[in-house]
């Protein structure tokens, strides 16, 4: 789906072309209306957080992620999705997490009223090298069907 500021139609609705790529003419247009706290210009909004654990530590803390994590994610109405991302690179390993979302009210019910501030776990602790003090969001301008 392509999406673009340009596409801005009256009344903030974003308009579509689920089938084209940049450049191609569109076949199919949807006219998406916006979410009542949605940051402008996008679809839906991307929230990625970065951590780094000894390489010798990722199995498992990647398992705590997938267990504790992701369901907690899971279970925020207005969470679109969940992407985990791992890179080991000689003895670290980094993780990427990427979750989509409805709105900044749907991402408040997890994060708080502070959003560029990270959330961590019980356990992350005893993982991460460094408790990385923010995230970084971003509008979402094209995405997978279904996203």
């Amino acid at each position: 789906m392509l999406c673009t500021p340009r596409d801005t139609v009256a009344g903030g609705r974003v308009r579509c072309f689920p089938n084209a790529l940049a450049g191609d003419p569109p076949d199919q247009i949807i006219t998406l209306e916006p979410q009542s706290d949605a940051l402008v210009g996008g679809v839906m909004i991307a929230r990625t957080w970065h951590g780094v654990t000894p390489a010798a530590k990722a199995d498992d803390y990647l398992r705590l992620m997938l267990t504790v994590a992701v369901p907690d994610y899971q279970a925020i109405p207005g969470n679109r999705g969940v992407y985990v991302l791992r890179r080991v690179e000689g003895e670290l390993a980094h993780f990427l997490l990427l979750t989509l979302w409805d709105s900044a009210e749907a991402l408040r019910q997890f994060a708080g009223m502070e959003m560029e501030v990270a959330k961590y776990y019980d356990f992350d602790s005893a993982y991460l090298l460094e408790l990385e003090p923010t995230v970084t969001h971003y509008d979402v301008f094209a995405a997978p069907p279904n996203t």
